[in-house]
């Protein structure tokens, strides 16, 4: 399996590790110290790959279409992309949407694009759950296969950071985990929380949004003041200059009020919104 680009950074401290361990003493202590730090590496370096393989790519990039899709955000893939991509030309939609030239890189570019707009845990979600679906049409009699169900499995844990199987699929994974057939009633049990999971990722973002859409606008706001105050100063001094009376509109008393009043409506429609 070819390195992802995400991956090569732990790759290439793996290899020092590698050869820094081969130049101490066996037996000693820096060795066994050497041993510890190669191992934890050669477990993050295989992470890295599962959760960057072709499969978890495309994966990944089917769920992040559906929150963006639903968060109102513009990307470059639709829902269910996959369906009018067809099988074999797939991969070639999403490596030219997310501008990557290789299917090991996808997550890691998709990934880049769902955290600047803050669609990551619901890019995941919508990625298990497209999963459990595919699950729920593969059931036959009320069962699904045991080597079905090991790679459903399987796709699940390579997209998933959001801790562990149980956070979307706790009755198929407990199923699987106690070598047990997996059920109809257990994938649409894991469907039912998976929904609700994602559903609540798109609020919590939704309102995130609307936090930094009211503290932009009071900044804003109060940017506004501050050059009315400004401009108000130079029309005094301008005023005092040339011995004309100082406009009204730039009294203190009245500059004030108006700021006072400008609050006092922002207050009360940031109140509503909340």
């Amino acid at each position: 399996m070819a390195t992802a680009q995400a991956c090569k950074k732990i790759q290439s401290d793996l290899d020092v590790a590698r050869g820094r361990r081969d130049a101490e003493k066996i037996f000693s202590a820096g060795r066994r110290r050497a041993d510890q730090k190669v191992e934890a590496l050669e477990k993050k370096y295989k992470a890295c790959r599962k959760a960057n393989t072709e499969r978890a790519g495309m994966l990944y990039a089917k769920g992040l279409a559906r929150a963006a899709a639903d968060a109102g955000v513009k990307f470059a893939l639709k829902p269910d992309f996959d369906k009018k991509a067809g099988l074999f030309k797939t991969d070639d939609v999403v490596r030219k949407a997310l501008k990557v030239k290789k299917d090991t890189d996808t997550v890691a570019a998709g990934k880049k694009f769902a955290r600047k707009h803050d669609l990551d845990e619901a890019a995941q979600t919508a990625a298990a759950i497209s999963v459990l679906e595919t699950a729920l049409k593969n059931t036959t009699g009320g069962f699904i296969a045991a080597q079905v169900a090991a790679t459903i499995a399987g796709l699940v844990l390579t997209v998933l950071s959001l801790g562990t199987y149980a956070a979307v699929a706790g009755a198929t994974g407990a199923a699987l985990q106690g070598g047990q057939q997996v059920t109809t009633a257990m994938i649409k049990k894991d469907l039912a929380v998976a929904n609700e999971r994602y559903q609540r990722a798109l609020d919590k973002r939704s309102k995130k949004s609307e936090a930094k859409e009211a503290a932009e606008q009071a900044k804003a706001e109060e940017q506004a003041a501050e050059a009315m105050l400004e401009e108000a100063e130079q029309r005094k001094k301008t005023a005092l200059t040339t011995g004309e009376p100082e406009p009204w509109h730039t009294r203190k008393e009245v500059i004030g009020a108006g700021l006072l009043l400008t609050a006092a409506v922002f207050g009360y429609a940031l109140s509503r919104r909340s």
